[in-house]
């Protein structure tokens, strides 16, 4: 399946060479689901009309699925098409993945992104692209309040309150970059790419768009999109202030880097349009 054209032009170094010799061997362990694989069926937020809408945890059950290799069903779900069961059964939690045994007809409901990622990784597919690396918990804590305090700042719409929650951002970034510096390899548990690292990339995502759209600030300078929108009429200062700034994280700028141009990340099952992301904190800030 090709991938839909990155959003991030090549304005920036290239990647370390261990970077990329990481990629190859992660390239190398994600392999075709096996045969006997269950029917999978995804649901996420969507819009009435059936098309896929921001969502930073279903794009990590994703990602999941992609490392594995895994076909599935995508079916993005709105308030008002969601079905009789998920609402009855499963107060309506998205998202949702489905598992249906081919040859019993045997389902298994899963809500939470991380109960998910977790299950699509011990149970279904064990073997293709282990993902519960050693210590990839104490690394999802490390670099928990990141959310929180990204969400806390872009939806203020109280100025008087904005220095008091980007100094919390700030802080948050800093303890991913301090997790990252403290790494031999490029990922979060270090020479392993791990579950803290694909639930992270989309959040991080989101941030880079949120952030540069409601607060005129960039974490990642490289985002270009190659339609109008975050950055027109930058100037070439302007530019070079940006790119200044990632400098501040090397190590989280080179994170970045390899993950949003990973081929998993630009899946086009999974890979949600920056316009889409920001149209989405547009509506959570109550714009």
């Amino acid at each position: 399946r090709p991938a839909p054209p990155s959003p991030f032009l090549f304005a920036r170094p290239a990647m370390r060479q261990r970077d990329l010799a990481c990629h190859a061997t992660a390239d190398a362990t994600t392999a075709p689901a096996p045969a006997s694989t269950p029917d999978l069926t995804f649901y996420m937020k969507g819009s009435p009309e059936g098309k896929m809408l921001d969502c930073p945890f279903a794009h990590f059950a994703q990602l999941v699925l992609a490392h594995k290799g895994a076909p599935y069903t995508l079916v993005p779900t709105s308030p008002c098409t969601k079905p009789d069961w998920l609402l009855n059964d499963h107060e309506g939690k998205l998202p949702c993945l489905v598992t249906e045994d081919r040859a019993t007809g045997a389902r298994t409901v899963t809500t939470d992104s991380m109960a998910i990622a977790k299950y699509i990784d011990a149970e279904l597919f064990p073997d293709v692209c282990p993902l519960a690396g050693a210590g990839y918990e104490e690394a999802l804590q490390a670099v928990s309040p990141f959310f929180g305090a990204m969400a806390g700042f872009v939806k203020n719409n109280d100025p008087a309150l904005d220095p008091e929650k980007e100094k919390a951002l700030q802080e948050a970034l800093d303890a991913v970059e301090r997790r990252l510096q403290a790494q031999t390899g490029p990922y979060l548990c270090g020479e392993t790419l791990t579950l803290a690292d694909l639930s992270l990339v989309p959040k991080l995502y989101h941030a880079v768009i949120a952030l540069r759209r409601f607060k005129n600030l960039d974490i990642y300078p490289f985002f270009l999109p190659r339609s109008e929108g975050l950055y027109v009429g930058e100037s070439a200062e302007q530019l070079a202030a940006r790119v200044r700034a990632a400098q501040s994280r090397p190590r989280l700028e080179e994170y970045m880097q390899a993950q949003f141009e990973s081929k998993e990340f630009l899946d086009e099952q999974c890979f949600c349009a920056w316009e889409i992301v920001a149209q989405g904190w547009g509506k959570a800030r109550g714009d």
